[in-house]
């Protein structure tokens, strides 16, 4: 559970390395998810955070179809079994929040960019991802 709260975002198997994209260590607030038993992590923009506005990142600014369907499992003890999305807040790491979703497999592709872009700011994932998608469209 502290995996993703290593210094530099270290993680067996690389998923949150941070060293291989970018020299510079994200020191802002960060987020880790559970998808399919694998832990990802998020750099976030603001250290409260709800799972509307962490969708709507994933969604809108960074082309993840049916990102609004995931669901942010509560964490436990909790009175809920699931996050409210526009009431309760993203814990930050080194806590982990389960993602599911309940319409086919939403959280793979969300889990592809966050293996290879979650030590990155979302606005600079935002940029690379469309740069992404022109290289792929001048091919």
């Amino acid at each position: 559970s502290g995996a993703c709260a290593a210094a530099g975002g270290h993680r067996t198997g690389g998923s949150c390395s941070v060293e291989e994209r970018e020299p510079v260590e994200w020191l802002g607030p960060k987020a880790c998810f559970e998808i399919e038993g694998e832990v990802l992590e998020m750099c976030l923009e603001h250290e409260v955070v709800t799972p509307h506005e962490i969708t709507e990142i994933w969604e809108h600014r960074w082309g993840v179809r049916y990102a609004s369907r995931i669901r942010f499992a509560a964490p436990e003890g909790s009175p809920n079994r699931w996050l409210q999305p526009r009431l309760d807040n993203v814990l930050l790491s080194p806590a982990v929040t389960r993602l599911e979703s309940t319409v086919g497999s939403v959280c793979l592709p969300l889990a592809g960019i966050l293996r290879e872009y979650g030590g990155l700011p979302p606005p600079q994932v935002e940029v690379m991802l469309k740069q992404r998608a022109q290289q792929i469209a001048d091919k």
